[in-house]
């Protein structure tokens, strides 16, 4: 499988970007945490922001793993940050009530910036 996710230090800051417009296979899911959890661990930061600005949807095993990693990070001190999120995406984060969950930010660089 070629790279689904890319990484980007921003200071304290871990940036992922899925590679991936659409999130629904389950072996997707698991690749995403896995290189996401790698990461984590080899850079030793528990701060993240996540761009979906090239995601156009996910399917509902993809906000359980979202949820179960800003769990993750929280024990390490980290949190775990959301940003360029389309209508589509923000319509699924406002029914499950991700928007309570999560910060969200419009651009990649306020989710950044609030670390």
């Amino acid at each position: 499988m070629s790279q689904i996710v890319e990484f980007e230090p921003q200071g304290p800051v871990l940036v992922v970007r899925p590679t991936v417009e659409y999130i629904f296979e389950t072996e997707t899911v698991s690749a995403i945490q896995k290189e996401i959890l790698d990461q984590v661990a080899s850079v030793d930061c528990a701060n993240l922001a996540i761009d979906f600005s090239g995601v156009q949807t996910f399917a509902s095993n993809f906000i359980g793993m979202l949820v179960g990693l800003k769990r993750q990070l929280s024990q390490k001190g980290g949190d775990l940050k959301l940003s360029g999120i389309n209508d589509r995406l923000m319509e699924i984060v406002q029914i499950t009530k991700l928007d309570q969950v999560f910060g969200i930010f419009s651009s990649l660089e306020e989710a950044v910036q609030s670390y």
